[in-house]
């Protein structure tokens, strides 16, 4: 939530098109997050799989996929610089929409199928977001190298990068033929994933701020030619010849 919120508060001071779409992101990963949380603690009241721990459910699903093609729409518009079309946004997040209801409809009337609903409902899940975070990790750095790159996106790179190694991880849990219980690092990944996401927020600040420095440093510079050089021939003018004669 406090990522989702930084995010859209950065957009409000800087209307990048990424900004939106990432702040969406992740305030749904936030809602699936708090859906999901709500549906597990159904299951374990005794509640049946058809009541209200199926909405609960079927909003956390909903809700991860979003977050997933919202992500993957903020890096889109980072990567060309501009809002994607719309057909684009409105094919993608239709997508995520029929992702999420078929994965929470699969197996739900079937009490038998424990097992097939946590395939279906978290091990897809898990993969989708894991293909997502590598990818937007890849994007980000595609076409420089690493030690070109400012220190902030290195930052959001990597963080996204171990989120995406995190989902790996608890997909494989989710598909091991071992009861949950009895695995023991489904806790350390959530723990692991929780630091990630800390270091995409402390990346994104250091990425603003240094975009920021060097709007301003290319603001200043352009100042100082408009000042000493004539606009359309580019040739020093005579401010320029009359401060250096003071000089």
């Amino acid at each position: 939530l406090g990522l989702g919120l930084l995010f859209a508060w950065h957009y409000r001071h800087d209307r990048r098109p990424h900004l939106r779409y990432w702040a969406a992101s992740f305030l749904a990963l936030s809602v699936f997050l708090a859906c999901s949380g709500a549906a597990i603690l159904l299951a374990r009241s005794g509640q049946p799989a058809l009541s209200l721990r199926t909405l609960f459910s079927l909003l956390s699903q909903l809700a991860a996929y979003v977050h997933v093609a919202t992500l993957v729409l903020g890096t889109l518009a980072l990567r060309a610089g501009v809002e994607p079309p719309p057909y684009l946004a409105r094919g993608v997040i239709a997508a995520a929409f029929v992702l999420g209801i078929a994965a929470t409809l699969a197996f739900a009337f079937d009490p038998a199928a424990a097992m097939s609903r946590i395939y279906v409902r978290v091990g897809l899940r898990n993969l989708v977001a894991a293909a997502a975070y590598l990818g937007v990790a890849f994007a980000l750095l595609h076409g420089q190298s690493w030690q070109q790159a400012p220190t902030g996106q290195r930052i959001v790179a990597f963080a996204l990068l171990c989120m995406g190694v995190c989902a790996l991880g608890n997909f494989a849990v989710a598909t091991l033929p071992v009861p949950l219980e009895r695995t023991v690092s489904g806790p350390w990944l959530n723990l692991f994933e929780f630091a990630a996401v800390a270091a995409i927020g402390a990346g994104l600040l250091v990425w603003m701020q240094g975009d920021d420095r060097a709007r301003a440093e290319g603001a200043a510079h352009e100042v100082e030619r408009l000042t000493f050089f004539d606009p359309r021939t580019g040739l020093p003018n005579r401010r320029l010849f009359v401060d250096r004669l003071v000089e």
